[in-house]
């Protein structure tokens, strides 16, 4: 019988494969992608202040790189959310990949929405100790609030998560939307398979290099594609 390679694209934009497992099934591919691909598969604002909002974010997003780290953002967003009406903690949330719409829509988040929210915080830090083997320090959740809080104070908290999404949700898309031809992982299976690159596991979550930071800012923004 034949036997066929079994391999493992990643799409180096995206955050979610810096998390969980330490190890992969079959040989691992990444792609580093550049503005031409990220205007043909992913659905971002390309405006000036979208591509700014998207720099700054960065400096966030760029420290998901393992799973530890990835829990700590989000305990640190959560929290901040859990200060903001509910207009906005329902973009953020959905920033993060989660959408409540049964969230009311009045200024104050009430007592069983707060419950919900201490439900998953609680959650996520026990999933944080199981993984890490020690509590949650406080003082680094703290921190993170700080960077986040140092950026909503110059584009808000809308803008926030609405950069936030863009960059964890579309590098990561695996279906098409409305108007794109492919998605960001079809799109690299079926036209860029010839520039994917050998990664070995070592250095899987170790992919903290400028071509993540600098394309997410206006210059791309400007590339014609």
């Amino acid at each position: 019988s034949t036997v066929f390679p079994m391999y493992h694209i990643i799409n180096a934009d995206d955050s979610v494969p810096h998390m969980g497992a330490k190890w992969h099934l079959g040989k691992l591919l990444v792609y580093h992608p550049d503005a031409a691909f990220r205007r043909a598969s992913y659905k971002w604002d390309w405006s000036q202040a979208a591509s700014g909002d998207r720099l700054l974010v960065r400096q966030i997003t760029g420290r998901m790189w393992n799973t530890r780290q990835d829990i700590l953002v989000s305990l640190a967003y959560l929290r901040i959310l859990q200060e903001e009406p509910t207009e906005v903690l329902r973009e953020g949330l959905k920033s993060m990949g989660n959408t409540w719409q049964w969230i009311p829509d009045n200024k104050a988040i009430d007592r069983p929405i707060q419950i919900g929210i201490e439900k998953i915080f609680q959650y996520a830090s026990d999933a944080y100790e199981s993984i890490v083997g020690e509590s949650v320090r406080t003082d680094e959740i703290a921190d993170i609030m700080k960077m986040i809080k140092d950026i909503t104070e110059s584009i808000g908290m809308i803008r926030y998560a609405r950069a936030f999404a863009e960059l964890c949700l579309e590098p990561h898309r695996a279906k098409s939307t409305e108007g794109m031809t492919e998605s960001a992982y079809r799109l690299l299976s079926y036209n860029y398979s010839t520039q994917l690159h050998p990664c070995e596991d070592t250095a899987f979550g170790h992919w903290e290099d400028e071509y993540a930071i600098t394309a997410c800012g206006p210059d791309a923004a400007a590339d014609p594609g």
